[in-house]
């Protein structure tokens, strides 16, 4: 069996890393609270509270698959 050699990530690999998913993360925090939430809900059916509560029953079903399904799947 071969040993494979793991460099180390350079100091500033890391923190050009860390400081690009500080720059995109509001992007996808933004469209997804604020753009699609918003589309879903008006789309998901003919009446506004019909849409929210099925926006937040999927929105708690996935948040509980998560809980879930985290610890077996690392």
């Amino acid at each position: 069996m071969t040993e494979v050699a793991v460099q180390r990530a350079s100091g500033r690999g890391i923190w050009g890393w860390m400081l690009f998913d500080w720059a995109a993360q509001p992007f996808f925090t933004v469209v997804t609270t604020f753009i699609f939430g918003p589309y879903f809900v008006s789309r998901m059916a003919s009446d506004p509270e019909t849409g929210q509560a099925a926006w937040g029953y999927g929105i708690a079903a996935a948040g509980l698959a998560i809980a879930v399904l985290s610890p077996i799947l690392g």
